[in-house]
């Protein structure tokens, strides 16, 4: 190649990167990662049924019977009720059931009245199989001994597990052996394990087992299909790299046999050659109950496809690996907290023309690398007719960036940064036919510049609609985020649904030393569901915003539109 040519060359990559600024402060490599600095979404939990059913139909359990002591008919002045061996239900409580028959004689008829009331004191709490014995010396000296018997759940027998651990079922549905049974806690419990995605369905028979106080909890078990598979097409990828793209996911449950979780990702490249992107994830159980170990990878593959950069042959490829060790806290039907900590590990390399290409300052050549740990607290809360979920993430990241030149302008942060990523949603529904009104929030906060890696990305289909996805990625910001659900139709008994949501969302963040920009939208949400096939579409029009709303693009994400069509089938 001639020295002129070479020159030539030069001078038109170093004009393709000048236009680059047009991919805003982040650079092009910003653009060219998949949505890498969206929050990660916070998940709803359903409304409570209005009307639940009794998931789990018990025949009684017989309380311990008590003893006749034979006193005196006339009775024999009692003034002291000594009560043992309670643990579910406080002293004073009992005492309190015992007050009536204080001061009084009591002759045999009396004392059984009094042990009956305390035993059903006991089963009106859920305490099925517990009950009160009289001491079989009666009264002495006006005091009365009486032994409170509190039932367990001796044992739990399982069918149908179909290789899943027992101990994976037994110790949520009955973790401590050892309380006393409370048929309550017993049905919230069956309850929830229902909702566990390697279930179909249950049918358990609570029966007396062996000594006095004990039962045995029969329990038939049909196992849900093991694996799942969804396809999902969409335009929720940078315009910059092709918006429009295909999503393949299979996942697999019970691998080891207690309830672990499998899932793998891919998606076609352009022109079918290979894949832009593979994930791998792997969540188990590694201690019972509740802790929860996650291994995660992702890798993904772009191409800048649109002018003025197109010909310039600008790639990029993001790798990341994620250890989480989470932590279930607190579980019943309304509420539910957890907490955790990941360790992330990310590395983002660019090219331009086939030759590594760092398009932000002090990123060395060879890319730039994130390790960060992430500790984070979730809660959840729902009833019948409102649901609320929050999570809170501290985060501690460090990077491989070299100092810049003194008098160079820092564009990427520090090697070392702290931040908080606050987010929460409520909904709640209004009235019986099915409308929902539903808010959410993203809070961002930081005092350090941070790489675009670790930035708020404000705009796309999860955050600001009828804006580009990364239409802007700032250190710290806020997104709101406002909608009603309608239905509209509904075609008989059929899971077929129409709804349509009209939204208002706005973000605004700001990089430091930098004014804030914001953008926001107001527009119409369809949402098609059918069997397993769904289809969803929004379109915003763009409003409050302090950059240009002219849609100058020819995506559709530049006319405001965001659509996807999915199949999904298991659970």
């Amino acid at each position: 190649m001639t020295s002129v040519s070479r020159q030539t060359e030069q001078a038109f990559r170093l004009t393709l990167l000048a236009l680059a600024c047009v991919f805003g402060s982040a650079g092009v490599g910003a653009q060219l990662r998949d949505n890498p600095a969206a929050p990660p979404e916070l998940a709803r939990p359903p409304f409570l049924p209005r009307a639940a059913p009794d998931v789990l139909q018990l025949p009684p359990i017989a309380a311990p019977e008590g003893r006749r002591t034979g006193p005196r008919a006339s009775g024999e002045l009692l003034h002291t009720v000594v009560i043992r061996g309670n643990t579910a239900i406080p002293a004073d409580a009992l005492q309190e059931v015992a007050r009536p028959w204080l001061g009084h004689s009591a002759n045999a008829a009396d004392l059984e009245a009094l042990r009956v009331a305390l035993t059903r004191h006991y089963v009106d709490r859920g305490f099925v199989n517990s009950g009160a014995l009289l001491d079989p010396n009666g009264v002495q000296g006006g005091v009365l001994a009486i032994d409170i018997v509190e039932g367990k759940l001796s044992s739990l027998r399982f069918s149908g597990l179909d290789g899943l651990d027992e101990r994976y079922v037994a110790t949520r549905l009955w973790p401590d052996a050892d309380q006393p049974l409370d048929l309550n806690a017993l049905r919230e419990r069956y309850q929830l394990l229902l909702d566990d995605p390697l279930i179909q369905r249950m049918n358990a028979r609570l029966l007396p087992d062996a000594g006095p106080g004990s039962a045995a909890l029969d329990v038939e078990v049909e196992r849900a299909q093991p694996w799942s598979f969804a396809a999902r097409y969409n335009n929720h990828r940078p315009a910059s790299i092709g918006e429009q793209a295909l999503l393949v996911e299979a996942g697999l449950r019970n691998l080891t046999g207690r309830g672990d979780a499998l899932r793998l990702s891919a998606q076609p490249g352009r022109d079918a050659r290979g894949f832009a992107r593979l994930g791998f994830a792997w969540t188990v159980p590694v201690l019972y109950p509740g802790t929860l170990l996650t291994l995660q990878f992702d890798d993904s593959d772009s191409t800048v496809v649109e002018e003025p950069l197109a010909a310039a042959d600008v790639k990029s490829r993001l790798s990341a690996r994620e250890v989480t060790l989470g932590q279930l806290l607190f579980e019943n039907l309304r509420h539910r907290a957890a907490a955790g900590v990941t360790w992330q590990e990310r590395r983002s390399q660019t090219w331009l023309g086939g030759e590594r290409f760092p398009f932000v300052a002090g990123v060395p050549d060879d890319g730039l690398r994130t390790k960060s740990v992430r500790v984070w607290q979730e809660y959840t809360y729902r009833s019948e007719s409102e649901v609320f979920a929050m999570r809170s993430t501290f985060a501690a990241t460090r990077n491989n960036l070299e100092p810049l030149p003194a008098g160079t302008p820092a564009v990427a942060g520090p090697s070392r940064a702290r931040f908080w990523l606050g987010q929460a949603q409520v909904a709640r529904r209004l009235g019986d036919t099915g409308l929902q009104a539903v808010a959410r929030a993203t809070v961002q906060h930081t005092a350090d510049r941070l790489v675009a890696l670790d930035g708020l990305s404000i705009g796309g289909v999860s955050t600001v609609r009828g804006w580009r996805e990364n239409q802007l990625i700032r250190d710290r910001g806020f997104i709101l985020n406002l909608e009603l659900d309608i239905p509209v139709l509904r075609w008989g008994a059929s899971d077929t649904s129409v709804q349509l949501l009209p939204f208002l969302d706005y973000g605004r963040g700001r990089n430091q030393g930098q004014s804030p920009d914001a953008i926001g939208s107001v527009g119409l949400a369809l949402r098609w569901r059918s069997g397993r096939w769904a289809a969803d579409a929004a379109w915003g029009y763009r409003v409050l915003s302090t950059i240009s709303r002219e849609r100058t693009g020819r995506s559709l994400q530049d006319h405001g539109l965001h659509f996807q069509l999915s199949y999904v089938t298991g659970r």
